[in-house]
């Protein structure tokens, strides 16, 4: 048997997607032919170190996360950034419904329940779920990601991914309540999950976070990790459409996957970002 485990390669984006490829072509190729390949690698040990290539691959994305309070339209503007940026949308919410016990209802209480027991348990295993949730869906080569809530959120997924950038999605109470209340919701149950989001999920931390151990005193640094914050207050979803074009449009590596047709320039005040650009 070969042992492969000590070999180090650096490839580039494309290099890794076809030696990816081709690993696992020839891993297939092994496994159907059996004994008359006896000496060569193992096909399971091929197949390893594709996935191996695969996530590391996966790690090289351009990525734009998105944060912000019940009914700000941050899900609707990470589908539009998707769409615009030709890129795979990532709930974290899709991955607690992945991972939640077959018995818990979709949008219940009891997954609610559930996504807190897990952040108090294993702060750090909701984003590691949706990086292997990216891992294993993502088609397109650039990842959109939505519901970030916390520090520890924000941490993993900056810590996994080469190029990450957060989105606060700000918008006042009552378009958000407006918003909601198609759903049945009441402003009483709107200012309990805003509640909820900033304190025990721990949304208002990471808006606010600031470690001044490791800050320069000379140095103004922004409030919060959030690399950019985008206001969302009424408008119509094709006017947001235009704002999310011009939001990729400021970023260095999202400006080129723009189509012609949507590279928007808007001088929009209700879009602020940092330095963010590499």
């Amino acid at each position: 048997m070969t042992d492969l485990s000590h070999h180090d390669i650096t490839l580039n984006g494309n290099e890794l997607n076809i030696t990816e490829n081709t690993l696992r072509g020839l891993a297939g190729y092994l496994k159907n032919e059996g004994d008359d390949m006896s000496g060569f690698a193992e096909p399971h040990e091929l197949t390893d170190i594709a996935d191996k290539i695969h996530r590391q691959r996966i790690k090289s994305y351009p990525v734009i996360a998105f944060c912000g309070l019940p009914g700000s339209g941050k899900t609707t503007i990470g589908e539009f950034a998707a769409e615009l940026g030709h890129a795979e949308f990532i709930s974290m919410g899709d991955a607690i419904r992945h991972e939640a016990p077959e018995n818990i209802a979709e949008d219940s209480e009891e997954l609610g329940e559930f996504a807190a027991r897990t952040r108090e348990d294993d702060p750090r295993a909701i984003p590691n779920w949706t990086i292997d949730r990216a891992v294993a869906r993502a088609e397109e080569d650039a990842l959109i990601i939505d519901g970030v809530r916390s520090v520890d959120d924000y941490m993993v997924l900056n810590n996994f991914f080469e190029s990450f950038v957060l989105i606060n999605v700000r918008s006042d109470f009552y378009n958000r309540l407006e918003r909601l209340q198609e759903g049945e919701f009441e402003a009483g149950d709107l200012l309990a999950r805003d509640e909820r989001e900033n304190q025990e999920l721990g949304l208002a931390e990471l808006l606010t976070y600031e470690d001044a151990e490791f800050l320069p005193d000379d140095i103004d640094y922004p409030e919060g990790l959030h690399d950019g914050v985008m206001v969302n207050d009424g408008e119509d979803l094709s006017l947001l459409y235009e704002k999310t074009s011009g939001l990729l449009n400021r970023l260095g590596d999202w400006a080129p996957r723009l189509d012609e047709n949507d590279e928007e320039d808007i001088e929009d005040e209700e879009i602020e970002m940092g330095e963010i650009e590499p």
